[in-house]
C-alpha cells in the first residue's frame, strides 16, 4: 500500500514502468512452455509472424489455406483466417508492418494479401502476372514501408512501394529480376526466406536448392553472394536480430546460426540450434530470447501427419559458443 500523495512524475514513472512491464511479459514465452499447438488435422504451417505489443504470433496454414492467431501467454489458438478460405500452399510467408497489417505471401496463387491485424479484414490484394510457374514464397515490410516478396519459382523480388495499401491493392512491381547477377536460378526451390537491415538499405535472400545466402544492396540493386563460409542447404526462413542472423534449415530441421559483417557482405558460422521435436521445420519468429519454429511436416503430406500441428520454442543458445 502506498501513503501520501504522488506526485504528476511519480505516477508518470509508475505509469511508463507499467507499460514496459506489460511488454517484457508480452515479449516472453512463459517459463516451461516447450510448444504451441494449432487446431486442425491439415494444417502444415508454414509462415510465422509476430505482434508483441498484443502478446500474439500468426501462423499461415500452407495446407488449410487458413491463418491461426495464437497467443503467447495461453497458448490458445484461433483462426483468423477461416481454414478452407484459399487452397493448398496460398497462405505462406507473412509479416506485420508497423500499421498493425499482416502481409502474406501467396504461394502459388501469385498474390500478396494485407488483412488488418485487429479486425482480420482483408485490405488489400496485390497480384502478379499469372502462370504455370510462380511461388510467392516469403515477405518483409521494411521500416520504410516497402514490402518485398521473393518467388521461389520466378527469377524476380516483387516490391509493393510503401503507400499502396491505401488504395485497395493492384500490381506489385516486378523490382529486380536476378537474371544475370550472381543470384542464379536452378531446379527446385530458389529464393526463399527473406530479410531487410533497420533501415531498409540492404536485404538478405537464401536460395533453399543450393543454401546460398544473396545481399541486395536496394539502392543499387546490386546482388551478391554472402561469404559465410557454409552452404545451409535447405535454408527457408531467416531471422535477424541485431549481428546474428538465423537460418532455419528445412529437411535439416536444424537452425544455424551466423555472425554478419557490419555491412552484411559475410557471415560467421556459430553453431546449430537443434530439436529433436523439429519436423520439416520451414521457418521461425524470435520472442525475447526464444525462436518459434514452425514444424511444417510436409514430408507427411503424402501420408499422415503427427497431430496436432505445433510451434516448437527453441531457446537461441548455442551451445558451447558462448553466447
Amino acid at each position: 500500500m502506498i501513503r501520501g500523495k504522488l506526485s504528476f512524475a511519480s505516477v508518470l514513472t509508475l505509469s511508463v514502468a507499467a507499460v514496459m512491464f506489460c511488454s517484457l511479459a508480452w515479449s516472453q514465452v512463459p517459463e516451461g512452455t516447450t510448444q504451441y499447438e494449432l487446431p486442425g488435422d491439415a494444417v502444415f504451417p508454414e509462415g510465422i509472424a509476430v505482434d508483441e505489443s498484443a502478446g500474439v504470433f500468426y501462423v499461415a496454414g500452407a495446407g488449410s489455406g487458413g491463418i491461426y492467431r495464437v497467443d503467447i501467454a495461453s497458448g490458445e489458438a484461433t483462426e483468423f483466417l477461416p481454414a478452407g478460405s484459399r487452397g493448398q500452399f496460398m497462405t505462406i510467408g507473412m509479416d506485420l508492418d508497423d500499421m498493425g497489417r499482416l502481409w502474406v505471401a501467396g504461394g502459388g496463387s501469385g498474390e500478396v494479401l494485407v488483412f488488418d491485424a485487429a479486425s482480420a479484414e482483408q485490405v488489400a490484394t496485390f497480384t502478379t502476372p499469372q502462370g504455370p510457374a510462380m511461388f510467392l514464397n516469403d515477405i518483409v515490410v521494411t521500416n520504410a514501408g516497402d514490402a518485398y516478396i521473393t518467388d521461389s519459382n520466378r527469377p524476380t523480388l516483387w516490391r509493393v512501394p510503401a503507400g499502396s495499401v491505401e488504395g485497395g491493392g493492384g500490381e506489385a512491381e516486378p523490382w529486380l529480376d536476378f537474371t544475370g547477377t550472381a543470384f542464379e536460378y536452378g531446379e527446385g526451390f530458389n529464393a526463399n526466406g527473406i530479410v531487410s537491415n533497420e533501415d531498409g538499405s540492404v536485404l538478405l535472400v537464401v536460395q533453399a536448392s543450393t543454401g546460398n545466402i544473396y545481399r541486395v544492396d536496394v539502392a543499387s540493386s546490386e546482388v551478391t553472394q554472402v561469404d559465410a563460409g557454409v552452404a545451409l542447404t535447405g535454408g527457408d526462413g531467416l531471422v535477424v536480430d541485431g549481428e546474428t542472423l538465423y537460418v532455419v534449415q528445412n529437411g535439416e530441421d536444424r537452425v544455424a546460426v551466423l555472425r554478419l559483417a557490419d555491412d552484411w557482405s559475410s557471415a560467421q558460422l556459430v553453431g546449430y540450434l537443434e530439436d529433436e521435436r523439429l519436423s520439416s521445420a520451414a521457418t521461425a519468429a524470435l520472442v525475447g530470447d526464444d525462436l518459434l519454429v514452425v514444424n511444417s511436416q510436409f514430408a507427411a503430406m503424402q501420408g499422415t501427419p503427427e497431430v496436432p500441428f505445433t510451434v516448437s520454442v527453441v531457446p537461441t543458445e548455442v551451445e558451447g559458443a558462448g553466447q
